[in-house]
Formats: C-alpha cells, structure tokens, sequence
C-alpha cells in the first residue's frame, strides 16, 4: 500500500522525512519525522494523530503510560493518563535535570525493554523506570560512537562504532549486564536485528549483510554485488565497462559531502571505492567524487573529487595517486580554500588531462603524460564546470551554473607554453545560443560540437574556425502538426550523447529524446512511463560503441539500452559476426551484423545470388529481420552478406559473412 499523505499535505512545511517507524502494542504506527511526531493506524489505515514540535524526532516510543519522542534537545513525554492531546506540543514534557538527565543533551534514540525506558546519548546509555527517573548504566568511550539501539530476545542491543572497521554490539540484561556479540560480525554496523530462530542479522555500511547463529559463533556474510548506492552524478562507458562518479554537488554547485564513492563494472563484477572500504579514504577525507574518466588504453581512470582533488586508478594493480593543492596546481577557491573542486575532466590526443578546477584563481589545469602538471588564467568567470574537447583539439568548458555560455581554449598543442593560446567566450550575445545556461557538451561523428542550454540544443558546424566571429551556431528546424519549430524549443538539455550512428540523444527534465544524425526528426521520446527509466531527471548518458549499449544515469539510478548500433570505424573489422547465427526455425527475432565501417551500405542474398534484402548499417552494425522484401522468413540455405563502406573500401561489394537458416522444412 502507497501512502503519500506526508508528502502531499501542503500544510506541512520543511523537512517531511520519516526518520524511523515504532510499532505499538495497539498497532499503531509512530512515525519520526523531520517536523515532528505522526501516527498512523495499521488497521483502519487512517492518521490518527499529529504534533508538530518544531524539532526532528528521531524516534519514538509508546506504551500504556508515556509517548516519548527523541530529540536533538533531549526527550521529551507526554502522559497518557493526566493528558489529552498528543497533537499540542505544549503538554509534552522536557525531561532533564528532575528527571536525573543532564540540563543539556541530545537524545539520538529511545525503545523499552524489560518494562524500562532506555535512552542513549552519543556514548551513554540511561535507563529509567516507568517514574522517568533516569540513571545512567554504560559508556562506551570516547572513541566510540552511537549506531542503534533495539530489544531482541536475549536482551536490549545497543550497536558502538569503536574506529574503523571496529563495531560492538552489547547485549544488556534487566540487570543491567552486559555480554558482546562476535566483534569480527561487525565492522561498520548501522543496525541488527534478530530474528525467531535466535540468528543475530547486522547491517553494515561496508555493503555486506552479515549474521552469526550464536552470539560468540562464527560470522558468515552474504555480499550482493551491485553498485555503492543509486547515487549518480557521471558515468563513463569503454570496451564493455562501466564507470559511475557516485556524486557530487547541489544545483548550486555546492558540495553535498557525499560518501558514496565511485563504482565500476569489469563486465562481470561490481566493485565500489569509497571511505566505507578503503581506510586511506577514511584518512584523506574523500568524498564528493563528481567526475570519473577512464584512459582509452584502459590502465587508468581518472576521479575528480568536488572536494578532495584529483585521484588516478589504477585499474590493473589497484594503486591510487591522490593530488590536490599540495602536489599539484589544482587550489581552492577563494574563501574556501579547504576544497579543491573538480568540475571537469577530458584527454586530448597527446595524453594530456585538463581538469576544470571550479573558482580557483587559474581554473583551468593540465596533467600531462610524463607527469608535469600546469594551471592557466582564463578570460571569463572562475568557476567553470564540465569539459569537452574537439577534433581541433580545442577545449570547450562551461562557464558557470548562473550562466555566462562557453569557454573555448586552445593551447595550440603546445601545453606548457601559454604565449600562443586563444580564448573565446560563447554566449547569447554573440552566437545563436539562446540562453546563457549551459549544461551539456557533446562532440558529434562528424567533429560538430552540440550545445545543451535550458532553452534546447546548438549545433556549431564551424571546426578549426570555431574563433571566428562569423561561428555563430545554429538551431535544427522541424515540422510539429504542420508548423515550423526549432527542435526542443525550451528545453532544457541536462546530458547529450551519441551512438553510433550519430544519431544524438538529449536528456532533459522529461526523459530522453533521441533525434536523427541532423537532429532533426525525432525517433523516440523515452519517459519512466513508458520505458524502464528510473526517473524522468536525466543526469548523464553514456555510450559504449563495442556492445551498443547507451547508459542512461537519472535521479533514481542507471539503466542501459541496446541502440541497435554498435561503434563503427573506417574500415571493416577483420571479422564480421551475425547473431543469432545458424538461424532456428523457433527464432523470430531480429538478427545483428556487426563489424562493419561506419554506416556501410549492406546487401544480402541467396546462394544463387538473388537479392534477399538491403540496408544501411547504423555506425557499425546492420539489423536483418530474416524476412525478404516481402516479409517472407527467410527459406532454409546459406545467405551471403555484402558490405561497401561509404568512403574507405576499394572493392564497393565484397562478401563479409555467411549466415545459415534452418526452418525445418
């Protein structure tokens, strides 16, 4: 059953999430909450009370006598028997020095156990009868902090963090003794429960479900393989592999001090990197990490942290390198030198990675292949975002969320020597931009560079005169119900990519669209409903021409589809391969070529040399359906594929593949 009261009440102002749920012994469930406490009743499935208390609650506990909430300013009871409305927070009481507490405290979490209150603080547990006069019966020390507190059936849990990699979980009595659990079960644990059967179960913040079956017995772990977190701000696609950046940054381009991490996919396994896992990220403080670039060669991937610099993977020997202001040009930005912020990252053709470094003095680094690092002055605003570079070798950065357009830079090839460099500055008053707000940037087949503003896509065709004044862009024209439109007019383009068959793919707030190689017709409108996008926000997309696959990162997670294109290059592969290949009688589908040269011309016929079917290949694959032109399936016997490539091939019609069909008849 979905309930979306909370989120839809209008009047409830701030934050509207649930904290933490205690179910009463009247089936009534107590809702923790960012504004306060609620309560719902399980068997009417009506709300039955609300107090607003100007606090976040973080939790709640109920019984006969007392409803006690759990806040940052200590308990506070309200007494069922002398009182009558729980939803005025004025006949709640704060519970303090009478109630033997300290004058000031923070309640992180509050159960029963025993016919007791328990109540924990940081590092102390307090316990009182049902007088509300408390006493404190633990401390865990000054190196420990809090994770849960939870009755079970061999006494009250409370879960310590003692370090790294080094959690308790205390069993208390009503006696108010105490015995641990298996310390080696637990390593980051956020919380446990044990079930009928007396199995302790842990939840653990390294990713892994872990249980014993007796409180001193051996752990055993159950791993799911799968990424971090759905947490996404930037994803990278090679040779069947799949990077993502777990995040990142607010909209305002303010670090958001996430932990997440990065994950990668090998083609079979999942494996994630962040300061749950690694200590020397616990003790670099590592977070934020907004941007990840893998080297062609695959040795390398490059991490761009919005806070902790730069970190370079390697990805055969799992080594790191870690830059920032201290072995590095990379800074901080004035004001906040503590941060040095990645934006951006993109390799040349002479190895050379340049690095948006958001607000600092010289917002533009580059790192070169033989390790020399250099940071340029720019022309616009300092905080410039993501970068792309063209076939010219030009360096295309996006200037700020407030909008100011693009930063072009070239270096002429020549890095390390700023005399001879060229910028220019792109905006609505100088090209067909129109809007100053850019979000996306994406290099075509063909070397034209597409503009992603909040008001649609640009195109500048203009290649090496791309500083000339007379390179203005342009805007693609459609046909909409007979009248003449630019394409996604008022828009807003969050992410571009391309397939491969240089069809352009655009997402935005409402899904993705994907358009023809000009742009403009468009092919599809995908939307979370009517495909399996996660979400309608699209983040990121990336393409991996060697399987065909476009990731799609949205606010909810990554999905991949099959584009029916795979990379093609400017000649044949030495191999070209059909799938499925014999063809079945049972099968019905369509079968894949691929292999070719970007967008061959693809003829296929019978032994006897009568055309069967002809068609294009997108980038470097062709669809057959198995079916002739007159959408007869195709009888059994041997087809013969040929292919010419659009430019490159010398013999125009030269066999390529053979595929079997076998019908049965």
């Amino acid at each position: 059953m979905y309930i979306p009261d909370i989120r839809n009440n209008r009047n409830i102002s701030g934050d509207k999430q649930i904290y933490n749920i205690f179910i009463g012994e009247d089936d009534i469930a107590y809702l923790s909450c960012g504004f306060g406490l609620t309560s719902f009743d399980l068997n009417d499935n009506k709300f039955y009370f609300t107090c607003f208390t100007g606090l976040t609650v973080n939790q709640t506990y109920a019984n006969e006598n007392f409803y006690i909430i759990s806040t940052e300013d200590g308990l506070y009871a309200f007494n069922r028997k002398t009182q009558s409305n729980p939803a005025d927070f004025s006949q709640w009481v704060h519970l303090g020095q009478e109630n033997k507490l300290p004058a000031i405290y923070s309640s992180l979490d509050v159960t029963g156990s025993f016919g007791n209150i328990y109540m924990v603080t940081q590092r102390e547990l307090w316990k009182s009868d049902q007088t509300l006069r408390f006493s404190k019966i633990f401390s865990s020390g000054e190196d420990s902090d809090y994770a849960f507190l939870s009755p079970s059936a061999k006494g009250l849990m409370l879960g310590v963090r003692h370090g790294w990699g080094n959690s308790r979980i205390y069993f208390f009595d009503a006696a108010d003794q105490h015995t641990e659990s298996n310390w080696r079960c637990s390593n980051k644990i956020t919380h446990a429960v044990m079930d009928q059967y007396g199995v302790l179960w842990n939840a653990d913040e390294t990713g892994d479900i872990r249980y014993t079956t007796a409180l001193d017995g051996d752990c055993s772990v159950i791993s799911i393989n799968s990424p971090w977190s759905a947490s996404v701000s930037d994803i990278s696609a090679l040779d069947g592999k799949l990077f993502i950046a777990g995040g990142g940054v607010d909209g305002s381009y303010v670090p958001l001090y996430k932990k997440d991490g990065f994950f990668i996919w090998d083609g079979e396994r999942w494996k994630n990197y962040n300061r749950f896992l690694l200590q020397e990220f616990e003790n670099r403080n590592i977070q934020d990490l907004f941007r990840i670039l893998p080297h062609p060669a695959g040795e390398k991937v490059f991490i761009g942290s919005y806070t902790s610099g730069l970190i370079v993977l390697d990805h055969s020997t799992e080594e790191m390198a870690f830059y920032n202001k201290t072995n590095s040009t990379l800074a901080g930005k004035p004001g906040d030198d503590g941060n040095d912020r990645i934006s951006g990252l993109a390799l040349d053709d002479q190895d050379n990675l340049w690095i948006s470094n958001f607000g600092a003095l010289k917002p533009i680094s580059v790192f070169s292949g033989e390790g020399t690092w250099k940071s340029f002055d720019v022309q616009s605003s300092l905080d410039l975002r993501d970068v792309i570079i063209d076939q010219n070798n030009v360096k295309w950065f996006i200037i700020d969320r407030d909008g100011d357009g693009v930063l072009l830079y070239d270096d002429r090839n020549t890095p390390m020597d700023e005399s001879d460099d060229q910028q220019r500055i792109l905006s609505k008053s100088n090209t067909n931009l129109q809007s100053n707000k850019v979000n996306a940037l994406k290099m075509d087949l063909d070397g034209n560079v597409w503009v992603g503003t909040e008001d649609g896509p640009v195109v500048f065709e203009c290649g090496s005169d791309v500083f000339r004044e007379e390179c203005k862009g342009s805007r693609r024209k459609t046909v909409l119900e007979g009248i003449p439109a630019y394409v996604l007019d008022d828009v807003s383009i969050t992410a571009i990519e391309v397939d491969g068959a240089n069809r352009k793919w655009f997402g935005c707030f409402n899904g993705v669209f994907v358009q023809s190689p000009t742009g403009e017709d468009q092919l599809y409108h995908f939307t979370s409903e009517n495909s399996p996008l996660p979400d309608n926000h699209i983040i990121d997309m990336a393409y991996d021409g060697a399987n065909g696959r476009m990731y799609i990162a949205t606010a909810k997670g990554v999905v991949s589809i099959r584009t029916l294109t795979t990379k093609g290059g400017n000649k044949h592969n030495s191999e070209i391969f059909a799938y499925p290949n014999p063809v079945r009688p049972e099968y019905e589908g369509p079968i894949a070529i691929k292999g070719f040269a970007r967008d061959s011309n693809v003829k296929i016929t019978d032994i006897n040399g009568r055309m069967v079917y002809e068609t294009k290949a997108l980038g470097g694959q062709a669809i057959w359906n198995g079916r002739d032109y007159n959408g007869r399936k195709a009888a059994s016997g041997v087809y013969l594929v040929f292919a010419s490539g659009t430019e490159t091939l010398e013999k125009p019609d030269a066999i390529v593949t053979k595929i079997l069909f076998i019908n049965g008849h």
